[in-house]
């Protein structure tokens, strides 16, 4: 998945879109999801224990969690599961920013 997907995500969210409708406008224009962008370009390296390939089926939950994210605001995330997700922060206590934000605060 790349960025461009993200910022396609928001602007429909603005729009006023669903995750639903979202999650089908990305099928519509041939955005991958997530397992299938890695699966395409990590090559030899990519492991799953996937016997099969990633279905490139969108699920609005997935839009949720990718919008709310706080790497969508170019902050650094720490932990492997939703639940122990928190922004790392550096030695001040400050949030560590990684990228470029993809949306303002106010979107």
């Amino acid at each position: 998945m790349t960025s461009e997907a993200v910022r396609y995500m928001g602007k429909l969210l603005l729009e006023g879109r669903s995750q639903r409708m979202i999650a089908a406008a990305l099928e519509v224009v041939g955005f991958d999801t997530p397992s299938t962008h890695a699966y395409k370009n990590q090559g030899d390296t990519y492991t799953s224990k996937r016997k099969t390939p990633p279905s490139n089926h969108w699920n609005p939950t997935s839009v949720g969690k990718i919008l709310r994210s706080p790497a969508a605001t170019g902050l650094k995330p720490t932990g492997r599961s939703a639940k122990a997700r928190k922004i790392a922060c550096d030695w001040k206590g400050l949030p560590i920013r990684m990228a470029k934000p993809l949306f303002t605060e106010e979107e």
